[in-house]
């Protein structure tokens, strides 16, 4: 099944509306930028080079990553120890409730999107990420620009 997945990722990524404008409006403002997902590697790095180095690779942490996949804090435990003591507040924005699961679980600020996400125990709901922006997730906790 990863190789038919990996096959049609490899051709135009089903972004979420709004995702990939606010990947590239963090990225020009200096915003470190991960992802946390239940995918693979190798399906998570496609979409990571395909943000044109807005996404750390260092910053990607995958099922093989992991020993308990979402919702299990354990990605969120991981992601947060890669960027533990540079000052870089995390925020977690997901789209399954699974997914705010793991993130609440692990301590951290977390913006759900969309209806999947809807009346889980995330910090704040958005319908889609079409029109927001750093002002939206600054709601939710206060992000800083690095200076890498």
């Amino acid at each position: 099944m990863a190789t038919s997945v990996l096959s049609a990722v490899t051709g135009e990524i089903p972004w979420m509306p709004g995702a990939r404008e606010i990947v590239r409006e963090l990225s020009l403002a200096g915003v470190r930028q991960g992802i946390v997902t239940s995918s693979f590697r190798d399906i998570a790095m496609i979409v990571a080079d395909a943000t044109d180095g807005a996404i750390d690779p260092a910053l990607v942490i995958t099922r093989d990553d992991v020993v308990e996949p979402k919702p299990d804090p354990e990605p969120y435990l991981v992601a947060g120890s890669r960027v533990a003591g540079r000052g870089y507040p995390i925020l977690a924005i997901e789209d399954s409730v699974s997914g705010v699961a793991s993130a609440v679980a692990a301590g951290l600020p977390v913006l759900a999107v969309g209806e999947q996400a809807k009346g889980s125990l995330a910090d704040a709901w958005i319908p889609t990420l079409v029109g927001q922006g750093i002002a939206t997730l600054s709601l939710i906790v206060s992000l800083e620009t690095s200076d890498d």
